[in-house]
């Protein structure tokens, strides 16, 4: 487990104000940075994000993908635009769902994922979406949304 906001860490024991985690598996590296952080994705079978929190755009899914490993997280929120069930991960509604999507994840083909979420979430992929939306904003000073020019009032 890797992350802020552990209250308590034993071996085998981890305890935070959300959540317990307890068994022989559980290991806490505490806060990482980008390159460990990058390394633990990579070795991952999964990247479980169990959040409640509805954020607009959470960054660890894409770069877990992006270091090929799926993400096992609730369906709501970005993840529905992020995970492909059964194919970059699996979005589940419940503890039950999360605990079997756990059990299914050994079976992913993580250069397909790492793939996918390059073509898709690179800055080669992503830059020329920004490009467009900028450069539709700047036009609505000339044109509307109909592609006819915009009225000038003079004073």
């Amino acid at each position: 487990v890797a992350g802020p906001g552990a209250t308590e860490v034993l071996p085998g024991l981890l305890k935070s104000d959300e959540i317990t985690i307890f068994g022989k598996h559980v290991e806490y590296v505490g806060s990482v940075g980008p390159k460990e952080r990058a390394e633990l994705m990579a070795g991952a079978r999964a990247v479980l994000m169990p959040t409640r929190y509805l954020g607009p755009g959470e960054t660890v899914c894409p770069e877990s993908l992006t270091c090929g490993s799926p993400v096992i997280a609730p369906n709501f929120g970005c993840f529905t635009e992020q995970i492909i069930d059964d194919f970059n991960g699996y979005r589940f509604q419940n503890i039950p769902e999360a605990v079997a999507a756990v059990h299914r994840s050994k079976d992913f083909d993580h250069q397909a994922i790492r793939a996918h979420a390059i073509h898709n979430w690179s800055l080669e992929a992503t830059a020329p979406k920004y490009r467009r939306w900028l450069q539709n904003l700047l036009d609505l000073y000339e044109y509307n949304w109909d592609g006819s020019r915009v009225a000038k009032l003079h004073k």
